[in-house]
């Protein structure tokens, strides 16, 4: 589990991998969980020393188990969920932090487990979510910080 992820509800015992994007393009590696000696990551990590050779960013953590997930001998092991499970918001828009895109996102995320927060987009202000901002503050991650068990 990434420190930038959000839980919303409990992961499924049975919840292995799910994709980052909504056309199969790359897996979420934020968020997973496997037996241990499970085949599809013992061949991905086998595989990262070649992937990490490659200029596509993120190529060995990302792209390569979603090339390995079309391999029938690697993924009859694995069930791999939709986007939706954890990747409901993309990186198109800053979904958490714009009060015009609050509405929308929560609708985004009625039904997910998680939530890929990207570092990306909290990277800058991170430092200033307090309290006093979360309550000042009328965003989605406002929204989900208050309804939290934060102190």
């Amino acid at each position: 589990l990434d420190t930038d992820m959000l839980l919303l509800k409990p992961v499924p015992d049975d919840f292995f991998l799910s994709w980052e994007t909504w056309n199969f393009g790359s897996i979420c590696n934020a968020i997973m969980q496997a037996e241990a000696g499970d085949e599809f990551i013992k061949e991905w990590l086998d595989s990262l020393p070649e992937a990490m050779e490659s200029t596509t960013w993120a190529y060995g953590g990302v792209v390569l188990p979603a090339k390995m997930a079309s391999n029938p001998y690697l993924n009859d092991s694995c069930d791999i969920l939709p986007h939706t499970f954890c990747c409901p918001l993309d990186l198109s828009q800053p979904w958490l932090f714009d009060p015009a895109l609050k509405t929308e996102a929560k609708e985004k995320i009625k039904d997910c487990y998680a939530i890929h927060v990207f570092e990306t987009f909290w990277r800058d202000i991170i430092k200033d979510i307090t309290p006093e901002w979360i309550e000042q503050n009328d965003c989605l991650i406002s929204d989900l910080l208050k309804q939290s068990d934060l102190p």
